[in-house]
């Protein structure tokens, strides 16, 4: 991760970009550990609600070419990556027909995170469908990171329904945040 330390501001306070902060190795590393995550879902349907370049998506739709991936990072060429089209709150998605849905860093997306939208996600996921939520946590070394998962997400996800809602920190970057994975399960 040295090669991430480039671009130093005067002050001594090191400035990177989200490219930087999550680039090709630390990305590959996410993508494998939210697809163990995921386990064994019900289902091969998987919705990306994004990511920075859609490299979840693509990332998943690599490591397993077995589920269809919808994104909205997707283009209508790539093999088993579907785009979909996010804007607010209710998804374009049937009754439990996705097996699980996931995100990295996306509290900038037109689909932003909000308790309507978690109640939206429990509408379109089979049972013991799961949610995986990637963001970066503050730390002493980094108290104000962006991209981050909101606070109230574990409440919108257990007043929603979800059983099984857990936070932990997985990863730590180059500037000194975290990375946490907020999952939780849609009971039977």
């Amino acid at each position: 991760m040295q090669s991430c330390l480039k671009g130093r501001r005067p002050s001594g306070v090191v400035a990177l970009t989200d490219e930087q902060l999550v680039g090709r190795g630390v990305r590959q590393r996410l993508v494998r550990m939210v697809r163990d995550s995921a386990g064994a879902f019900p289902g091969e349907e998987v919705l990306d609600l994004g990511s920075p370049d859609g490299f979840l998506a693509r990332g998943l739709a690599r490591e397993s070419p077995r589920w269809t991936l919808y994104s909205p990072e997707a283009r209508s060429n790539e093999d088993n990556l579907v785009p979909v089209r996010l804007v607010g709150s209710r998804l374009p998605f049937a009754d439990k027909q996705v097996a699980a849905a996931v995100a990295a860093f996306v509290d900038d997306r037109p689909s932003r995170l909000s308790a309507a939208l978690v109640r939206d996600l429990y509408r379109v996921l089979a049972p013991r469908g799961r949610i995986l939520l990637l963001g970066r946590s503050a730390t002493s070394r980094a108290p104000d990171v962006q991209r981050t998962v909101p606070e109230e997400a574990a409440a919108w996800l257990t007043e929603a329904g979800f059983g099984r809602v857990a936070n932990r920190r997985i990863m730590h970057l180059a500037d000194g945040s975290e990375v946490s994975l907020l999952e939780a399960t849609k009971p039977l």
